[in-house]
């Protein structure tokens, strides 16, 4: 009877003991299945954020070398020019036009050298020239390129016979006045000037970054590779050249270079519309080094899953064992033995409840583990012992255990003095045979572990690593949901995109540690200032993005309340940050787009309230902004117009136009230049429409430097003639003119090189460059007013601090503002305010100079005043060069106008 019992027992436990690795080889294929497939999505993420970083930084190399070859290319058009109009007018000779050239290289910082070659292709114009030693380059073939093609020619890389370095040019072919070849001039780059810009990218210890031209020749490499025999090192990837041959001018890809052996996510751009190309290469040894922690993470948690199978097969091995043995020993132990042996295999929680889910036994191996002190169990229900929303949980269990006969899967979360836990619940029926209520065995396993182990995987899927915020991915996923639940309820929803202002500049001044400092204390300032069903997710580097839900049906009431919460999030920024003992007090820009419903994609709203946020940079940083419609079309309007106006600088559509300005006795004394653009697409284009836009896009400067040199032309030409000889000129100069190292410098070659008296040349400077930089703009000013040059403070009475301006700046005139002309005749105030400037001109023993002047009553209530100089429509509309010419240089008085 025995042996048959014993038999019957091995074979059950043979047949459980296949069935338990079955299981067990069963999950833990599953859970293989899963980390390899979470693990292929992140190396797919990483690669594709690798994409994108190389791309970006592409584009940036792209823009920077591009501006960098226009800039190059604007200065030899200009020298090209100049080379006509000096032959034009006969004024032409080698040292005046190298003097030009040598002007030219002070205007751009990264040139080496800019220089001009005669027909022959010896190097006879610029600095630095031995007339007696010249240098041919005929036999280059850059050169034979400009004279057969007669068009721009980037350069192959050279090395310099003077420094020794690399040094890639330009060159443009000048032409005679039949339209003949007569030489070329061409702007020297060192490449250690694009080594150094390369050299301060971090993409990664083994990150690439490649500048090299249409033959496929190296140009710049960061890392650098030796040139052998001066030999250039050449594009040799199989997947760049095919990329090359197939036409492309941008791609990204993957490559391994047959230099380092790296393989490397590649983007590369054609520089503009230059022979050139620029690529960026991120290493796959640097950006998957965080999936191979991952991967280590991924074996962890698989050794961690095979370990627990084998653990609870082991358990559920030894009991089923325990209660064969209780089986075959079942006639001769009672219920209570039986039971307590069971109890005893059991490394858990282990309890007896019944159907009100009162506690009626326990085993409880490891205390750690028990809600509370074991011997208050028994007699207590379970809504006593644990949290509501696990009893809760718990009682659901025992109803379907009482259903079914048994329950499992059901998970609580509880704290205990060990830490919070987490538990599955296996619970079965157990009939007691003396009385007609079921109790139930209720087995607690802590699954903890494995728990957090799962919550950490998901956290490296959708979590910032640097803040604990939602990434991009998790974020674009829930902005989706929050948009369909609008559609449904109609409810307006609000997308806050925010900007750290000047974040680069901490970054660069107290190093990259202190910036995730604060990275780190904005997401939780963020956190706080908004509700708990709110989103606060990080986009990247300093972009945070608050995602606002159920807002109301009302637009204006949504916008309230979006306006609210960015407001005090703004206040929350601004407060001081502690960043390791540095005090740090910065401002945010914020952009709000609201939505209502799905009629937008997520892409396009996260756009809008992007361009909201550089709208509220534009207007002065640490603002609010909500997103306009009409703003989109304004920006694109205006990058048509900075296009237009870079086409208009190489091609010269700007014209001067020159308005009298005469002194009490109505004689002329000077002319105010006035910039007019007759584009070729446009028509005439007044100043006020296309100078915000070059202010804006930096283009000012170009077209600055250009007003300059054809006023002081212009000023060379009227010294010849005897009615315009002693006539001065007005020029109105840009802050950003100012600004530029090179500007007082710059002036003094322009007057040097066109032999210009500096007393006829004026600068009129507005109260609004004033604002900032007030020191460097006085020592300029009175450095060139050492050499002869003037100064007017133009539309004086406008701004808010003019008397300061006129105390410590050394102003020659001031301009009375055309408002107050136009309006003093009629307005008392303003006729007041007309007589106070004029009597504080005499008091500071400055000239006075009235704009707008248009009617005789006008010009006698000034004059009557004591203004002794007037300009407007009475005495001359602005006029072209020939029309001043023939008006005032044929006059029978010399200089009457009235």
């Amino acid at each position: 009877m025995g042996n048959g019992v014993q038999d019957s027992s091995s074979k059950a436990l043979r047949k459980t003991n296949r069935t338990l690795v079955a299981a067990a080889a069963g999950l833990f294929c599953l859970a293989t299945l899963l980390v390899a497939w979470l693990l292929w999505q992140s190396h797919q993420r990483y690669h594709q954020t690798a994409s994108e970083a190389a791309q970006n930084t592409a584009h940036s190399l792209e823009h920077y070398l591009n501006a960098h070859f226009q800039e190059s290319e604007l200065a030899l058009q200009s020298a090209v020019a100049e080379y006509q109009r000096l032959h034009e007018s006969g004024q032409f000779s080698r040292a005046r036009y190298s003097e030009y050239l040598n002007s030219l290289k002070q205007r751009l910082p990264n040139a080496l050298s800019v220089r001009g070659t005669d027909a022959e292709g010896n190097i006879v114009y610029g600095a630095g020239i031995n007339p007696d030693k010249l240098v041919n380059i005929s036999p280059g073939e850059h050169f034979r390129q400009v004279k057969r093609d007669m068009d721009v020619v980037f350069g192959p890389p050279l090395r310099s016979r003077v420094s020794g370095e690399w040094l890639f040019s330009m060159m443009v072919p000048l032409l005679d006045s039949k339209g003949n070849f007569a030489g070329t001039v061409y702007v020297n780059t060192e490449s250690e000037r694009i080594e150094k810009l390369f050299n301060s990218i971090r993409l990664g210890e083994h990150s690439l970054l490649v500048l090299f031209d249409e033959e496929h020749n190296v140009i710049v490499r960061d890392p650098p590779l030796p040139r052998i025999d001066d030999n250039f090192v050449r594009v040799a990837a199989p997947a760049t050249l095919a990329a090359l041959e197939a036409g492309m001018t941008e791609a990204s890809y993957i490559a391994t270079s047959p230099y380092d052996g790296y393989t490397r996510t590649v983007a590369f751009r054609k520089v503009g519309q230059f022979p050139a190309y620029v690529l960026v290469g991120v290493a796959e040894t640097d950006y998957l080094a965080p999936w191979w922690r991952e991967c280590m993470l991924g074996v962890g948690f698989l050794i961690i899953i095979a370990a627990g199978c084998f653990m609870l097969g082991l358990s559920i091995r030894r009991y089923l064992w325990a209660s064969l043995r209780v089986q075959a020993l079942e006639e001769q132990q009672s219920s209570h033995d039986h039971l307590n042996a069971i109890i005893r295999a059991i490394p858990d929680l282990l309890f007896e409840v019944d159907m009100e889910g009162r506690y009626l036994d326990y085993r409880i191996n490891n205390a750690e583990l028990a809600a509370m002190p074991q011997d208050e169990f028994v007699g207590r229900k379970v809504s006593e012992v644990l949290p509501a929303e696990a009893a809760s949980t718990v009682m659901a269990a025992i109803a379907e255990a009482n259903e079914k006969g048994s329950s499992y899967g059901a998970q609580i979360h509880i704290k205990v003095p060990s830490g919070e836990l987490w538990y599955e619940l296996s619970i079965a029926r157990k009939q007691d045979l003396r009385s007609e209520a079921p109790t139930f065995i209720v087995l607690s396993r802590d699954i903890t572990e494995r728990t957090q182990a799962q919550v950490r995987i998901e956290q490296l899927a959708f979590s910032d690593m640097l803040t604990g915020l939602p990434n991009r991915r998790l974020f674009l996923d829930r902005l989706r949901q929050s948009m369909a639940v609008s559609e449904r309820t109609q409810n307006y929803g609000a997308l806050l995109f925010l900007d750290l202002d000047k974040f680069k500049t901490l970054n660069d001044t107290l190093g990259h540690q202190v910036g995730d400092l604060l990275l780190i204390q904005i997401a939780e300032r963020l956190r706080r200032s908004v509700r708990e069903s709110d989103t606060v997710a990080r986009l990247g580097g300093d972009e945070f993005v608050v995602l606002l839900e159920q807002l109301g049906e009302e637009e204006e009431a949504a916008a309230t309340q979006a306006q609210h919460v960015a407001d005090k999030v703004a206040f929350q920024l601004s407060r001081e940050h502690d960043l390791n003992g540095h005090q740090y007090l910065g401002t945010s820009s914020i952009g709000i787009a609201l939505f209502q419903g799905q009629d937008l994609e997520s892409d396009e709203l996260l756009r809008r309230a992007d361009l909201a946020m550089y709208q509220a940079k534009s207007i002065g940083r640490s603002a609010v902004c909500f997103f306009d419609p009409q703003m989109q079309s304004n920006i694109a309007e205006r990058l048509d117009l900075e296009l237009d106006l870079k086409q208009a600088i190489i091609h010269e559509e700007f014209i001067l136009h020159y308005q009298p300005q005469i002194d009490r006795h109505g004689r002329l004394v000077g002319a105010e230049a006035l910039l007019r653009w007759e584009s070729r697409k446009r028509g005439m284009v007044g100043p006020g429409e296309f100078i915000p836009a070059a202010e804006e896009s930096g283009l000012i400067l170009p077209i600055g430097h250009w007003v300059m040199r054809e006023a002081c032309g212009c000023l060379e030409e009227w010294s010849r003639i005897p009615e315009l000889a002693q006539v001065g000129m007005s020029i109105n100069v840009s802050a950003k003119q100012v600004a530029l190292p090179t500007f007082v410098e710059e002036v003094k070659e322009l007057l040097s090189f066109y032999a210009v008296e500096p007393s006829r040349l004026k600068f009129e400077i507005t109260e609004s460059m004033l604002v900032e930089r007030v020191d460097e703009i006085v020592a300029k000013i009175k450095e060139l007013r050492r050499v002869g040059v003037r100064f007017s403070l133009d539309d004086f009475g406008t701004g808010y601090s003019s008397l300061s301006y006129l105390k410590r700046l050394p102003f020659d005139q001031i301009k009375i503002d055309q408002s107050f002309a136009q309006s003093a005749l009629n307005e008392p105030n303003d006729a007041a305010i007309c007589r106070a400037i004029l009597a504080l001109g005499q008091a500071l023993n400055l000239d006075v100079l009235a704009e707008g002047i248009e009617t005789e009553a006008q010009w006698e209530f000034f004059k009557t005043e004591g203004c002794g100089y007037g300009q407007g429509y009475l005495f001359g509309r602005p006029m072209s060069k020939a029309d001043f010419e023939a008006r005032f240089s044929t006059a029978e008085i010399p200089g009457q106008v009235v």
